[in-house]
């Protein structure tokens, strides 16, 4: 008997004050944009799939935080993604576009751009710009809350070991866009 599962994929929003990291996309989906993604590796924990992922497509290493969404996504006939959306803060690394990617750069929440490589992606743009003008995400938990997408699933559930996260972001962070030749 033959089964055709859904892979697993990571997602990872990385916030910088009024700001979100976006990765433009080469290969499939080329030239549109989304929040920095991939797959796990095996026998790799979905948390450091995450962390590699994103350090891999943006140079950026982060501090993880809590899962804000866990959702189906279909974005071809042939295959289906669970996906799992973490938060994240930027703790060291230089932005840079990795070898997968045109482009790395941060956008105003306000100003993103509209040529979004995935439905679901288009789904996080629209409740971004619903988060508080400020963009400074004191309480990630109700934040994430405003980032889910349709489904009804526990923030910071103890259960799950999910753990608070305060970002540490000072308003002084500095934006950078960079792009491979």
């Amino acid at each position: 008997m033959f089964y055709r599962n859904p892979t697993v994929g990571v997602a990872v929003i990385v916030l910088a004050g009024d700001w979100v990291l976006l990765v433009q996309r080469r290969g499939s989906h080329a030239g549109t944009w989304c929040i920095p993604r991939g797959h796990p590796q095996w026998d790799e924990e979905i948390g450091p799939a995450a962390c590699r992922e994103l350090f891999e497509e943006t140079g950026l290493r982060v501090q993880l935080g809590p899962v804000v969404a866990v959702h189906g996504n279909r974005h071809d006939r042939e295959r289906q993604t669970v996906g799992i959306w973490f938060w994240a803060e930027a703790v060291r690394g230089e932005l840079r576009a990795g070898s997968d990617a045109v482009a790395a750069d941060y956008f105003p929440l306000t100003a993103l751009p509209t040529a979004m490589a995935f439905p679901t992606d288009r789904q996080v743009r629209d409740r971004l710009r619903r988060l508080p003008a400020t963009g400074r995400l004191n309480q990630w938990p109700a934040a994430a809350r405003v980032l889910e997408i349709g489904r009804e699933h526990p923030v910071n559930d103890p259960k799950l070991g999910l753990l608070s996260f305060q970002p540490r972001l000072e308003a002084s962070t500095t934006i950078t866009s960079v792009r491979n030749q």
